[in-house]
């Protein structure tokens, strides 16, 4: 594993840009692969389908799709997480460490945020 470089020394604005790169809304990002978006649009669909002719058990039908999908994307949240608390390496990390860190946090909570 290589060193970590030294932090360079901010340039005028810099920190200003940082703080507003921070504050600029989240590109939205999906949590599921396109196969398992694929796949709950068809279960969607098809519950869709099915409605005219039981409308009961559509709704059965929807709510068993939405549990999956909120269960995929609990998933990948949790998974996220995980990957998170790994960041600030070593007993001590640096300030540095855990500002990189904390952006990585907020980039996760603006991912959920935008859903």
């Amino acid at each position: 594993m290589l060193p970590a470089l030294p932090a360079l020394p901010a340039l005028p604005g810099q920190r200003d840009a940082e703080a507003a790169a921070d504050a600029a809304p989240p590109v939205p990002v999906q949590w599921l692969d396109r196969h398992r978006v694929a796949v709950l649009r068809a279960q969607w669909t098809a519950v869709q389908a099915g409605f005219v002719d039981d409308p009961r058990e559509a709704a059965r039908s929807a709510d068993e799709v939405l549990g999956r999908a909120l269960t995929l994307l609990t998933e990948q949240v949790e998974q996220a997480r995980h990957r998170l608390r790994a960041l600030p390496q070593g007993p001590a990390p640096t300030t540095e460490e855990l500002r990189g860190a904390l952006r990585e946090y907020h980039k996760v909570l603006d991912r959920i945020l935008i859903v």
